[in-house]
C-alpha cells in the first residue's frame, strides 16, 4: 500500500510547451538524477525536449535529468510535484504534473535510488509519495 502526503506550495508548469519554465517551493531536501537539492525555491525548466532542468531560484544550485510521458486517465485539478520518500528520509524528484493534464513528466530512478527502493522493500517496508501542490506560472 502506498501512503501519500500532500503539502500545499506555490509554482507550476504549463503543459501546452515543452519549454516551460515553473516555480516550486520545495520545504524539504530532494534529489534530482543523483544530485542532492536542499530545501527552497525552485525553477523547473524543460528547456530541450526530453530533459528537465531543477535550479534553486537564486541560481545557487541545479541539476538535469531526462524524463519520458507518463499518463492517467483523469486529470488532476491541481498541478503537482510527486516526490518518493523512503523510510531513512530520503526524497527523490519523481513525478511533474500540470493541473488539468492527463500526461505527465516521469524523472527514471537514478542508480541511488533504485538501491534505496531494494533495500526498503527488502526491510517489508514501501516508500511514500510526497505531492507537493503548485499553479501554473504565467
Amino acid at each position: 500500500m502506498v501512503s501519500v502526503v500532500a503539502l500545499g506550495m506555490a509554482g507550476f508548469l504549463n503543459a501546452q510547451s515543452s519549454s516551460v519554465t515553473v516555480k516550486a517551493e520545495v520545504p524539504f531536501a530532494f534529489n534530482v538524477g543523483g544530485h542532492e537539492m536542499l530545501a527552497g525555491d525552485y525553477v523547473v525548466a524543460s528547456p530541450i525536449g526530453g530533459a528537465i532542468e531543477v535550479k534553486s531560484d537564486d541560481r545557487s544550485d541545479g541539476a538535469f535529468h531526462v524524463w519520458h510521458a507518463v499518463s492517467v486517465a483523469e486529470a488532476s485539478e491541481t498541478g503537482r510535484l510527486v516526490f518518493n520518500k523512503y523510510p531513512n528520509g530520503k526524497c527523490f524528484l519523481s513525478q511533474i504534473w500540470a493541473a488539468g493534464e492527463t500526461t505527465g513528466k516521469q524523472l527514471p530512478k537514478s542508480r541511488q535510488e533504485r538501491e534505496m527502493v531494494s533495500s526498503t522493500l527488502r526491510a517489508g517496508m514501501t516508500p511514500i509519495k510526497v505531492i507537493v501542490f503548485a499553479q501554473i506560472v504565467r
